[in-house]
């Protein structure tokens, strides 16, 4: 284990997710860390190892999202990918403009096809988490709406690049309520374990009403680096089969999104016992819910470290998603 005070940076196993109140500017100069998210108002890009999101924390305290690695880190830029890398594993990220948003579906595969090349030439061919932010995701009527044009593109990408169903990582999709997009993701040398939720259905199945392409990831990814046992569960909310539960009912949703989550660990616990969560991600359509939610979710999972952040979730529906970290 490091801790180091000075950056008030503790790393556990060879990745790391946790919060920290300390300077960027500080932190980012620390040789163990892997990449920074600080939360904000601005989707562009920042100097390398910062992850300018869009997303705007509830938390108290200005807080910033650290990932740290076990091993020194190597960062450059090829092409429009951002990338910070180990010998084990690379993150990397590609912002889309304003402009660029006007046709989510093209920039969006073809920023994915980009990312997903770029992993392969530096030899990191296996992605195991995807994060997407995208202004407006609920905007458009039908087939139309922001969200699924991005899937469609984001799909596309994944067929072109020969990536089955099987093979879709774990991954979140939120709106922001910046301008600009940007898609980042946390690739290995060798592939992971995607997992099914069985008392939903997988989302790269549902039904044609949610739209032309279905969602392309996995409920959550498993995967061996370095010896750390790390499972990863994607942005998970209150859905049973395919159906949204508890429409309009915060405390329904977040209940039904904690029984989604635990579902999750009892089938991931049948192979390690120990597993458990580290960090969590919280996304609140509404700021006004953020009481309910944190009481309920604290309950729920008392010693995890849990950021809120104001996000609209991919259906309209949808009050809440949150997504874990564990190990």
């Amino acid at each position: 284990m490091l801790n180091d005070p000075q950056y008030n940076l503790v790393i556990s196993g060879y990745l790391n997710n946790h919060l920290s109140d300390e300077p960027v500017e500080q932190l980012i100069e620390h040789p163990n860390t892997l990449m920074l998210l600080p939360y904000g108002t601005e989707c562009t890009p920042g100097p390398l190892g910062i992850i300018n999101s869009g997303l705007s924390s509830l938390n108290s305290q200005i807080m910033t999202e650290v990932w740290t690695v076990d091993d020194n880190v190597e960062r450059g830029v090829t092409g429009r990918c951002h990338w910070n890398k180990t010998d084990s594993m690379i993150a990397a990220a590609i912002w889309l403009t304003k402009e660029q948003c006007l046709n989510i579906q093209k920039s969006t595969e073809a920023a994915y096809i980009e990312l997903l090349e770029f992993l392969k030439i530096k030899g990191y061919p296996s992605p195991f988490r995807f994060w997407n932010y995208i202004p407006n995701i609920n905007e458009g009527n039908g087939d139309a709406e922001q969200y699924k044009l991005f899937c469609t593109g984001r799909l596309a990408a994944f067929e072109q690049s020969g990536m089955s169903a099987e093979e879709y990582p774990s991954a979140s999709a939120l709106g922001h309520h910046s301008e600009g997009a940007v898609f980042y993701v946390l690739a290995a040398k060798q592939a992971g374990t995607h997992y099914r939720n069985s008392l939903q259905v997988n989302a790269f199945q549902y039904p044609r009403e949610y739209g032309p392409s279905s969602p392309s990831f996995s409920r959550a990814t498993e995967l061996t680096i370095n010896g750390q046992n790390l499972f990863l569960i994607s942005g998970t909310a209150s859905i049973i089969g395919h159906k949204t539960i508890a429409e309009g009912d915060l405390t329904g949703q977040v209940n039904t999104t904690i029984k989604n989550i635990n579902h999750l660990l009892t089938t991931k616990r049948q192979q390690d016992k120990n597993i458990n969560i580290i960090s969590a991600k919280v996304y609140l359509r509404f700021a006004n819910d953020l009481e309910i939610a944190q009481t309920l979710l604290e309950e729920a999972f008392p010693t995890t470290e849990i950021v809120f952040t104001l996000a609209d979730i991919c259906r309209a529906n949808l009050l809440v998603e949150v997504e874990c970290f564990c190990g």
